[in-house]
């Protein structure tokens, strides 16, 4: 539901939710809601904001969770259709993010999430959209985004059936208040449902809305210093949840159109938040973040890769890839040498087998990589000799693909104030 949102000990606006999830414990149903889209249960689609120590309804995996299917609609081979709204950032990544993910076997660990109607398996890319026209700097769900959809669908834009979705990515100026709740500051996204039964011969719209992840959300949606693998966490986390409870948003009871929903953890996503793992394709790193495995207890980004489900800090179990190529780090009986790297570099074996680990393994372990880059650390990564100035305004650098992005990062109450500028594309 909520994309989850990290602190540095100071989390807004939870107090409320918490309070309402306790509510949950203790009644099987709530009030009807108030408006078309906006569910009055504890929890309704959204990603949470959680600086520095885990989602605010768990930290890792929740112990004992389990998804009960409510008797809802799923979307059986999801047809995404991304959307940008005005100068939304990472447009081309972020389409090349979701036709990879979507048939890839990210999507293989839904199928024991299949009911005798839904037979859940891989989906498609169908199509972009990019908002040019009459731009806001503030959204309010049922007030704008809505309206905004239905729209589309009346004049032909937006040709929506039973497996479409439409996640909205946002432009660094727009935020938006879904709830009474505003993004980056309670949420980084979220996924909701509207009736357009009236419209089309499609009885419900699925959408998502991801905040941009450079400005105030930046540090608050995931863990990396990369704002682009945030972002494609924060969507990994709606898409899984749109498929699995696409009728979230208009649920006014534990009952359908509610689909696989945990009463005191949430969706899919919510038991995992923030948990990234990644997949690498034609050598592209595509980061994705963990789902709950009713069938494992735990926290999988593959089928039969699980998280341990024990501790707060949860450790991803190694998954072997090529040494020359970064992505997710190894374990030592992934060959001799990785294990020569992480015996020398610990790093390579816990957090992430980067351009120090590939460079290593062929320096001195013996690897045949045909190109070997320099590793590149922001000021803030855990490799750098500079990482005590993050506690003071420091320029960080991120090299994301074949652009370089540029911070000035200035703590402050409000987090940290954000001045982003970024270079031309790279040849």
């Amino acid at each position: 539901m909520l994309a989850g949102f990290l602190d540095v000990g100071r989390l807004r606006a939870v107090s409320t939710f918490i309070a309402l999830l306790i509510a949950a414990a203790t009644a099987d149903a709530s009030p009807a809601p108030t408006a078309t889209g906006s569910s009055s249960l504890p929890i309704s689609g959204r990603v949470l904001i959680n600086r520095g120590g885990g989602s605010p309804l768990t930290k890792g995996a929740a112990s004992g969770a389990t998804l009960k299917y409510y008797g809802g609609p799923l979307i059986r081979n999801v047809q995404v259709f991304p959307m940008f709204y005005g100068e939304a950032l990472y447009q081309k990544e972020l389409t090349d993010w979701y036709k990879v993910v979507v048939n890839s076997s990210y999507m293989d660990i839904l199928a024991e999430y299949s009911t005798p109607n839904y037979q859940l398996g891989r989906g498609s890319l169908i199509g972009t959209y990019k908002f040019t026209t009459n731009l806001k700097d503030k959204l309010d769900d049922v007030a704008d985004v809505q309206p905004l959809l239905r729209s589309l669908v009346k004049t032909g834009v937006l040709n929506p059936n039973e497996n479409t979705y439409y996640p909205i990515h946002l432009r660094p100026s727009t935020s938006v208040i879904q709830g009474g709740d505003t993004s980056c500051v309670t949420f980084c996204g979220y996924h909701g449902t509207i009736d357009i039964s009236d419209i089309s011969k499609t009885k419900y719209l699925y959408y998502g809305i991801i905040a941009d992840q450079t400005g105030d959300c930046f540090g608050g949606c995931g863990a990396s210093t990369n704002p682009l693998y945030n972002a494609e966490s924060v969507a990994a986390h709606e898409l899984m949840e749109a498929i699995t409870d696409p009728g979230v948003a208009l649920a006014a009871t534990y009952s359908a159109p509610l689909g696989w929903y945990d009463k005191t953890n949430g969706e899919i996503g919510d038991i995992c938040n923030a948990m990234q793992s990644s997949m690498v394709v034609n050598n592209v790193k595509y980061v994705i973040q963990k789902e709950w495995s009713n069938q494992q207890s735990a926290c999988i980004a593959l089928p039969g890769a699980p998280y341990s489900s024990k501790g707060p800090s949860p450790t991803p179990t190694a998954s072997c890839h090529d040494v020359c190529i970064p992505g997710d780090p190894l374990s030592p009986s992934c060959g001799s040498v990785a294990a020569c790297v992480i015996k020398a570099d610990s790093f390579c074996g816990v957090v992430s087998w980067d351009a120090a680990c590939i460079k290593l393994a062929v320096s001195n372990c013996g690897a045949s990589c045909s190109k070997v880059t320099s590793p590149t650390f922001t000021i803030c990564s855990q490799r750098s000799p500079s990482a005590k100035m993050c506690e003071f305004p420091h320029l960080d650098i991120h090299f994301v693909r074949n652009r370089i992005d540029v911070y000035v990062l200035c703590p402050s109450s409000n987090y940290n104030d954000h001045l982003r500028k970024s270079s031309p594309r790279l040849p």
